[in-house]
């Protein structure tokens, strides 16, 4: 979730630039990964393998949707290109390398060989013994009002 941090400019000015196309993904919250690597060191999943996912797999229009609720300002899903998003990361200053590996991710999900970006499971709430956070809230916390 915290990736879209680095959008905050454009999602103010009313646009959520994310290469999902009609695809959903379970976009998972950093404090979660955090609360995790809390359970973890301490030894409770002592050689478990766990599949860290958000509570729900959610799409780009549904993510618009929220911020749009949240900010109190239109905010519109928008697909970029491939040329769109490799010139928009390569202006960000991302290294060749991150760029290529954003793209091919985008020509994936696009193509549907990406399934496993929607799985949900419940291994953060396994490990933490609560629910992961929603998008919801993760946009509350970062776009509401302060």
């Amino acid at each position: 979730m915290q990736n879209l941090l680095r959008q905050r400019a454009s999602i103010e000015t009313g646009h959520l630039v994310e290469p999902l196309g009609a695809m959903a993904a379970s976009h998972v919250d950093v404090h979660d990964l955090a609360d995790v690597a809390v359970a973890v060191a301490n030894g409770a999943f002592d050689g478990r393998a766990l599949t860290l996912t958000g509570p729900a797999a959610i799409t780009g229009e549904e993510m618009a949707a929220t911020l749009s609720g949240v900010t109190g300002r239109p905010v519109r899903y928008v697909l970029p290109s491939v040329a769109e998003l490799r010139a928009a990361l390569t202006g960000r200053g991302l290294p060749g390398w991150q760029v290529g590996a954003v793209v091919e991710l985008q020509e994936a999900v696009l193509a549907g060989k990406a399934p496993h970006l929607a799985l949900v499971t419940a291994d953060v709430e396994t490990a933490t013994g609560r629910r992961p956070r929603s998008f919801a809230q993760f946009a509350r916390r970062e776009f509401g009002a302060p």
